[in-house]
């Protein structure tokens, strides 16, 4: 399942006109070789689980990926920030399809709320989201 969501989230950022302009394809899956240039994005899978209902059954599964975004200037880094952002509907949960599986994607906390935390570093000029993807449980 989560090869297909990996997948999903490479797609809809590669295809999302915003993140295309800025990174131009230099999106990786969990890391970035040595020689990449910047800007670009790397996403991982940093967490998944089965929240249990009251009933103890479990109606959804849930991953939860890490997209850092790293370029040379830190005004560089905001703008694939705010771009990833919109490319999964901002502030909103979108629904999306990956693969088989529909999914409701959401965000942690705005891009505003993260410029003002330790994950987006002027030193080391990158900034990370941490994107929800929630999908129903298999009967």
């Amino acid at each position: 399942m989560s090869i297909a969501i990996d997948q999903g989230i490479y797609e809809t950022l590669r295809d999302n006109a915003g993140v295309a302009a800025l990174v131009a394809g230099r999106i990786y899956p969990g890391s970035a070789p040595e020689e990449a240039a910047s800007p670009y994005i790397v996403y991982a899978l940093t967490e998944s689980d089965e929240p249990r209902s009251l009933d103890g059954s479990v109606r959804y599964r849930r991953f939860r990926y890490t997209i850092a975004c790293h370029d040379d200037v830190y005004d560089d880094v905001v703008a694939v920030v705010d771009a990833v952002y919109a490319a999964f509907g901002g502030d909103n949960a979108t629904t999306k399809t990956f693969g088989p599986f529909t999914c409701v994607c959401r965000w942690d906390e705005a891009p505003s709320n993260k410029r003002k935390s330790p994950d987006v570093d002027r030193l080391r000029n990158a900034g990370e989201l941490d994107l929800w993807v929630m999908v129903k449980r298999e009967t």
